[in-house]
């Protein structure tokens, strides 16, 4: 069975792919390509008061860990309000939305396994400002990546 010989790299604090979308700065820091798609990493800015609208990955398990600030995050009929230094994972078919509720940027890491959500990243850094409040227009581009919008007081149930 052949084996690839892989080689240890850093990627430097200002390094990575930037991206803007859905009022989030997206930075790419680890590619699936990097990786041979068995992970993909992205550091987040979500400025306050912005939500990632509900959506669902098919394809992909997210992991968040929250470097600073405050999240509300909706997941199926859980909610969960976390600060710096949390963790948390949403599986894949589970609906879910992401909420900066405080006065200060929040950042954080999420990691995609397999590594197929910096694909759908990119494809959302190309929605123009204007179109990223086009239901349709989110819906076309998650599809090609597995990823399901959903309208607003959506399938997320709350408790």
């Amino acid at each position: 069975m052949p084996t690839t010989v892989r080689t240890p790299w850093v990627v430097p604090p200002s390094g990575g792919t930037v991206l803007q979308a859905l009022g989030v700065r997206f930075t790419i820091k680890v590619s699936g390509t990097e990786t041979g798609d068995a992970f993909s990493v992205a550091e987040l800015e979500i400025p306050p008061g912005v939500t990632l609208p509900a959506h669902v990955h098919c394809r992909e398990e997210e992991t968040l860990y929250l470097l600073e600030g405050a999240l509300d995050i909706h997941c199926g009929a859980k909610r969960f309000t976390v600060r710096k230094g949390a963790t948390v994972v949403l599986p894949r078919h589970i609906p879910h939305s992401i909420t900066n509720p405080a006065d200060a940027l929040a950042r954080l890491l999420v990691t995609f396994t397999p590594a197929r959500g910096d694909g759908f990243l990119e494809a959302l850094g190309a929605v123009s400002a204007e179109q990223s409040s086009d239901l349709a227009k989110l819906s076309a581009v998650g599809r090609k990546y597995g990823v399901e919008f959903l309208p607003p007081a959506s399938a997320i149930q709350r408790p």
